[in-house]
């Protein structure tokens, strides 16, 4: 049964990860995907550059939707 899939975003200082997961009929969560890039335009939690850091999150979901594709 295909369910609803679920992102979540943290953007840290030194990377920016995203995690999709897919909630079971048995309340666990199966994670499908990951993916990781380095960050850019962020200092100390803050961002300092907005096209950079926006460059950084689009490579991580890119690398989560890559690794989705392979598990696949």
């Amino acid at each position: 049964m295909a369910l609803e899939a679920k992102a979540v975003l943290e953007i840290g200082t030194s990377m920016v990860r995203v995690l999709v997961g897919e909630m079971r009929d048995d309340g666990t969560v199966m994670v499908t995907a990951v993916g990781e890039a380095e960050s850019r335009g962020i200092r100390k939690g803050e961002i300092v550059n907005r096209d950079n850091a926006i460059a950084s999150v689009r490579k991580a979901i890119k690398a989560a939707e890559e690794s989705r594709r392979q598990a696949a």
